[in-house]
């Protein structure tokens, strides 16, 4: 509990410290006041992606491609390699028929609109589909594990996704059991929060988050200067592996540390 409130409170301050960004930088908050209900307009168009909007299809297949590319660059990177790489669209003809099952075998029923599936130990359902139609990561999930048992039956499931996604991933598991799927190990193999010199957040200058290739940089630059050091040659390759080891370590570390500092 006293783990779960520490993560509450520091989104929390999340959440202000974005509000105090805004409200102190006058063109965002001219943009703020002039889009108040931008909010509701993402939402209704990811409802509409999800119902086959062509226009909305149009533009997803248009944002995929570079997405897909920039992410593939940062496995390659790390040497991380996949035999499968489905991604969230690929599940995305299985929702509805998800949904209706869970709803006949009456582990989801309708609750003010949207449809949840409801848990004895749990304050907060989890939510399949939501009043407006849309379904949810909740949906996806789901619908991967049948995926993988219809065609892998794999004896466990490891999730290695951030510690903030720990209510999330008890739900998924207490509901695939709930569907029948208690054969199989489920586990989230969650890792911390990276973390700077002064307890919080890495950041760069600038105040933006660093993302794993600025932090895959970083790693490689403090290797190089080591092995500059100790090697006249200065050879990038050896900075190169001992910065991805360096951060790998650190990685591991994380698993076992919620917060853990680079």
């Amino acid at each position: 509990l006293e783990k779960e409130l520490a993560e509450s409170r520091q989104a929390a301050k999340t959440l202000e410290a974005k509000q105090a960004a805004i409200e102190n930088d006058p063109r965002l908050a001219r943009l703020a006041a002039e889009h108040r209900d931008i909010a509701t307009a993402v939402l209704a168009e990811t409802a509409k992606l999800h119902a086959g909007d062509e226009e909305n299809l149009r533009l997803w297949r248009e944002f995929m491609p570079p997405c897909t590319q920039a992410i593939e660059q940062v496995y390659r990177r790390l040497g991380v390699k996949f035999d499968y790489t489905l991604g969230e669209s690929f599940y995305h003809d299985r929702l509805a028929a998800v949904v209706d099952d869970l709803r006949r075998r009456g582990i989801a029923r309708e609750s003010e609109g949207a449809v949840c599936i409801f848990f004895d130990d749990m304050a907060v359902p989890m939510i399949v589909q939501k009043r407006d139609g849309a379904f949810l990561y909740a949906t996806s999930d789901l619908a991967t594990v049948q995926y993988r048992m219809q065609n892998w039956s794999p004896d466990a499931m490891l999730y290695v996704v951030d510690h903030r996604q720990s209510d999330h991933f008890r739900q998924l598991f207490a509901a695939a059991r709930k569907w029948g799927y208690e054969g199989v190990e489920f586990q989230h193999i969650s890792f911390g929060t990276v973390l700077g010199s002064d307890g919080r957040p890495f950041k760069t200058r600038s105040g933006d988050t660093v993302g794993l290739m600025g932090l895959l940089d970083d790693a490689v630059a403090h290797a190089y200067q080591v092995v500059c050091e100790v090697d006249e040659q200065k050879p990038q390759g050896a900075s190169r592996g001992r910065g991805r080891g360096a951060l790998g370590d650190q990685v591991c570390r994380s698993l076992a540390e919620p917060h853990q500092r680079l």
